[in-house]
């Protein structure tokens, strides 16, 4: 059960923590990055875009926590941060993962074939966006 949530801005990340008994189980941060433009614009595109990323204890896997912690991540990086564009990744083998984005309404950009070394074997990525206008 989780009993405390914290928010919490640090080296340009915002973080959502899920507490449960006093012990850190999981977390979501949303950071801007830059996005593409011309020069001349630059207000237009730098800090606007953000990179989501998510972790759940093992442990505490399956009860829903990625999602609430995502969920928390977006709507802050779409309201408080006002960013326009918010783009994740994750392993292709990682069902549970991509599940989480696209429960979320986030679009399936991309596929890369083979593009991560892990545990002595190529393996796929997939990328996931959302623009603000589609959240909510």
């Amino acid at each position: 059960m989780v009993t405390q949530w914290a928010a919490y801005d640090g080296r340009g990340r915002h973080r959502v923590v899920a507490v449960v008994d006093g012990e850190a189980v999981g977390q979501a941060s949303v950071w801007a990055v830059d996005g593409m433009g011309q020069t001349g614009h630059e207000a237009e595109f730098e800090g606007r875009e953000g990179q989501l990323a998510y972790l759940v204890r093992p442990d505490y896997a399956g009860r829903g926590l990625a999602s609430v912690l995502t969920r928390d991540a977006l709507t802050n990086a779409f309201g408080r941060l006002g960013l326009r564009r918010v783009q994740a990744g994750c392993f292709a083998n990682n069902t549970a993962s991509w599940k989480v984005m696209e429960k979320l309404g986030m679009r399936r950009e991309g596929h890369l074939r083979e593009n991560a070394w892990i545990k002595g074997e190529w393996v796929d990525s997939l990328i996931f966006a959302m623009l603000d206008r589609e959240w909510g």
